[in-house]
């Protein structure tokens, strides 16, 4: 028998598992018969994932990508890279799959890249993104200048990839996404995208251009620009510009060119839109040096705080600010985390009849007379009113919140940095610091902040607490508003008027007549009324002034867009015929076409009227419903659109059209703010100035204090013994108060009123206000200093109001059931903010007018009718009704009222008309020869 060789175990195989090689070992364990082997094991899992891509201006070649780790926009040693780019631009990272879509992706495109649009380098080294895809798998992705939009706005606001993709395809007004491959169709969608990439390119260079000295020099931190440093300053710019570079895109001269003259026409775009919309080299070291500062991270404190805005001083009779404030009850966050503020603009100013100051308040737009704005909210028409709160976020450990302001007329994402002033001098603090921050805000610059001589602030010196806020706000969203005053209601001219002609070779036009607009009822009649015919006219001369030859008249067949004010030139050889306006327009095709025509023209100078106007591109519109309104938004709007400020849009709303807007996103704004303390310093050194003192909603306030609120409801009255000062107070629902005062005008005090919301706390029995007007100036609550609206306590009782500080003490109005005695409201028993007329047992009467005059006429143009009051003697016969005003001791509204004091006024000495009560003597019927109105007596409880 011959004895078997032994067997021999073969070692291991490398790619073999552990417990493949165990499996393996024990069949060779000695005895027995074997084992059947193992199955293989599956192949490993791949170790990397590969993203391809394409990087693309034009497809580039010989540029680099890389796969960037540490997110700091760059590539490092270290991290995945690619081989150059070929001709098509393509390229491909190899990517731990722990990494795949966690980071953007950056290509590095050097001078000598070829540009495949154009055949020629690039010329300039630059840096295209695209951000992280969020996917694990293989996958491709497109790097661009539009991609490197959509992580620049990641990285400067904290917003997610899918809120930046949004943002940069509305303002860009693109139909596809900004990430995807606009090389991959020749679509006309994919075409006027690669369009507006390039030009976004073209911007990026010109505005780096721009900034190209910025990199080392000494910013307002105390350190030095980077490179980098710049570089994000670029893509903000850019990012902001994105309006104006789609319009350019639209315009003929770019969208119609190819070859040379294209790449010629980009440039001189983006040129123009650096010069119209970019950051100069003074912004881009500011907003540098701001974002070094200590973020802001305080936590959110129960106690109120402020900040200021905005600030003009001219005297005590002349100013204006703007502030955010927040009650103790604002800064408790809510259930969402969210905390409130509310908007005050405050504006005095001396009128035509009196250098004494009226001060009016107001929450949103940039004016009083805006102040009544509409906007869709995504629910509803409405528009903000004083004391209504906004909302933001508790700001996080990078000093980001975001922001809704005016229900959803403006959201965005904020960031601040602060620096400590306790110690320093206000004026020194102006000098060196605000005054020489460029921009401004709410309309005032801030080199003209404060008062004109910095030697007003004397040695004053800011507290413990104060701080100057530097924040950057990014817009992004807005609500479509519009204008609710009269003047921004549409008008046309009729089909034969607005149908044109050359009234040179042709009589009897339509349009050579006398013309008159008549009101736009619809969005379809706008359209049929601007098609976008031109009245030719020879040339016209008025002594050494004169027209174009022809001499076209546009404004009866084109729409106004907007008017850049000083953005005209005049033509050689005109004289002063035209103004320096330019006048932005649109017309339309008409029928069943979208299409629209945008126009620059200029603008003559006797009647603003359009002249002489030159396309500058074409769009389309669109109309959509939004509650009970139909809004009609353009497209491809000319990039002259953002110097404006806003995108026009047409509301048709109650039988009328009207001028609407919304205003851009995208953009960043550097701002400037004082904080309370710091704000209420400031304000304490100049004379009739108030101090910022924030309120409680009335429905924040305690059971407590609203109920000592509506006991006070009625009207009271206190007067110095001689008779020679009177106050009257009248209280309606939660808080709301009218005041009349009278006395002589002195120490910055006059007759007048003050209209506002009284905030009250029981506990403490300290009150604020939130004033509304004020024509009384120091005699009301408006110019009470910090300390005395933190010392001063008031009582309220049922039959008295007791002040602290003097004893001063009001009681109820007497009132007269059956007669005239008592306070009487025009045309309401429950708005406060008309006239009132007090009558009392002595024979005087005081009338309290916060309106002042608004009859519309000379006495409003002149503005000699302001708000104030009045101070006489009366007389009134029961039985006729007989009434008689007369003996004036002051009057302070001028034209308006009883008696026209104003300048040239040849009022007789005496007021008047027959006064008949009801039967029930709630109201009375005033008769005059102007015709009849109706007082509603008010309760004195």
């Amino acid at each position: 028998m011959t004895q078997s060789a032994p067997r021999r175990c073969p070692a291991p195989v490398l790619a073999s598992t552990l417990l493949a090689s165990a499996a393996l070992l024990s069949a060779c364990g000695g005895g027995g018969t074997a084992e059947p082997p193992a199955p293989a094991p599956p192949p490993p899992a791949p170790s990397t994932v590969a993203i391809t891509g394409k990087a693309v201006d034009g497809a580039l070649s010989g540029a680099t990508a890389c796969y960037d780790l540490n997110d700091n926009g760059s590539c490092d040693s270290g991290e995945p890279a690619s081989a150059a780019t070929g001709a098509d631009g393509a390229f491909t990272l190899a990517v731990a799959q722990a990494d795949a879509g966690k980071h953007r992706i950056v290509v590095q495109v050097p001078a000598t890249a070829i540009d495949a649009d154009t055949g020629a380098a690039v010329g300039t080294a630059y840096t295209l993104q695209s951000p992280a895809s969020g996917t694990t798998t293989a996958h491709s992705v497109f790097v661009s200048p539009l991609t490197t939009l959509v992580q620049g706005h990641v990285d400067g606001t904290g917003a997610s990839v899918a809120e930046a993709t949004a943002l940069v395809q509305t303002q860009a007004g693109l139909a596809m996404s900004p990430l995807a491959d606009f090389t991959a169709a020749g679509t006309a969608d994919n075409k006027q995208a690669a369009l507006v990439a390039r030009l976004v390119q073209a911007t990026t260079l010109a505005q780096a251009d721009a900034l190209k000295g910025v990199a080392g020099q000494a910013d307002l931190s105390g350190g030095t620009a980077s490179a980098a440093d710049v570089q994000k300053q670029v893509t903000t710019a850019v990012l902001g510009a994105l309006p104006a570079i789609a319009g350019k895109a639209a315009e003929s001269a770019v969208s119609g060119a190819s070859g040379a003259a294209l790449t010629a026409a980009v440039s001189d775009a983006a040129k123009a839109v650096v010069a119209q919309a970019g950051v100069t080299a003074d912004e881009a070291k500011a907003a540098i040096g701001a974002a070094k500062l200590p973020v802001d991270t305080s936590a959110v404190a129960a106690v109120a705080s402020g900040q200021l805005t905005a600030l003009r001083y001219g005297d005590a009779n002349n100013w204006y600010l703007r502030s955010l404030q927040n009650s103790m009850a604002d800064n408790t966050p809510d259930a969402n985390g969210l905390i409130r503020y509310t908007s005050v603009y405050m504006l005095s100013q001396s009128s035509g009849y009196s250098s004494a100051g009226v001060t009016q308040s107001w929450s949103t737009g940039g004016s009083y007379a805006r102040s009544g704005d509409l906007h869709w909210n995504g629910s509803a028409w409405v528009a903000c009113q004083l004391g209504d709160r906004f909302t933001t976020t508790v700001r996080d450990a990078q000093g980001r919140a975001s922001y809704d302001y005016c229900s959803g007329l403006q959201k965005g994402r904020s960031l601040r940095n602060v620096v400590d002033l306790a110690g320093l001098g206000l004026a020194s603090v102006f000098a060196s610091k605000i005054r020489i921050y460029p921009g401004g805000a709410d309309g005032v610059n801030y080199k003209d902040w404060g008062p004109a001589n910095l030697d007003t602030f004397g040695s004053a010196t800011f507290p413990a607490g104060a701080k100057l806020h530097y924040q950057s706000n990014t817009i992004t969203d807005t609500a479509i508003a519009y204008d609710v005053q009269a003047s921004a209601v549409v008008t046309g001219f009729s089909a034969e008027i607005a149908a044109g002609g050359d009234t040179r070779t042709t009589t009897g036009l339509a349009c050579a007549a006398t013309t008159t607009a008549a009101t736009v009822t619809t969005l379809e009649d706008l359209v049929a009324h601007n098609p976008g015919k031109p009245c030719i006219f020879a040339k016209a001369t008025s002594g050494s002034d004169s027209s174009l030859d022809p001499n076209e008249s546009w404004g009866t067949s084109t729409a106004s867009l907007g008017v850049l004010t000083g953005a005209a030139t005049r033509p050689t050889g005109t004289g002063s015929w035209y103004n320096t306006d330019l006048r932005l327009r649109v017309a339309f095709a008409g029928g069943d076409s979208k299409a629209t025509t945008y126009y620059s023209c200029l603008t003559r100078a006797a009647n603003a009227s359009a002249r002489n106007c030159s396309p500058l591109g074409t769009g389309s519109y669109s109309i959509k419903t939004l509650g009970d309104a139909r809004v009609m938004t353009l497209s491809g709007l000319p990039a002259l659109m953002q110097q404006a400020g806003y995108s026009r849009v047409f509301v048709e709303r109650g039988g009328k059209v009207w001028y609407g807007y919304q205003n851009p996103v995208g953009g960043t704004n550097n701002l400037l703010r004082l904080n309370l303390e710091a704000a209420n310093a400031v304000l304490a050194a100049l004379p009739g100035m108030p101090a910022l003192a924030p309120t409680m909603r009335p429905a924040d306030q305690s059971s407590a204090s609203q109920a000592a609120l509506a006991m006070a409801k009625g009207a009271w009255i206190v007067q110095a013994g001689d008779g020679s000062e009177l106050m009257a107070l009248r209280f309606g629902d939660n808080g709301r108060y009218l005041m009349g005062a009278m006395g002589p005008a002195a120490d910055h005090e006059q007759t007048g009123h003050e209209l506002g919301w009284m905030d009250y706390d029981a506990a403490t029995q300290h009150f604020r206000a939130l004033v509304e007007s004020n024509s009384n100036l120091g005699r009301g609550l408006m110019l009470r200093s910090a300390d005395e609206q933190a010392s001063e306590k008031l009582t309220i009782s049922a039959t008295q109001l007791v002040s602290s500080l003097d004893g001063t003490t009001l009681t109820r109005i007497s009132n007269d059931a059956n007669g005239i005695v008592g306070l009487w409201a025009l045309g309401s028993a429950t708005e406060l903010n008309t006239q009132h007329f007090l009558f009392l047992p002595s024979g005087k009467v005081l009338m309290i007018d916060p309106l002042g005059d608004t009859s519309g006429g000379i006495c409003t143009t002149q503005r000699q009718g302001p708000a104030g009051g009045e101070y006489a003697s009366y007389t009134w016969t029961a039985g006729s009704g007989a009434l008689r005003v007369f003996g004036k001791v002051y009057d302070t509204n001028g034209c308006a009222g009883l008696f026209d004091s104003s300048p040239g006024a040849t009022s007789a000495s005496e007021f008047t008309a027959n006064f008949q009560p009801s039967s029930d003597g709630k109201t009375a019927t005033v008769t005059t020869a102007d015709g009849a109105v109706t007082l509603y007596r008010i309760a004195p409880q």
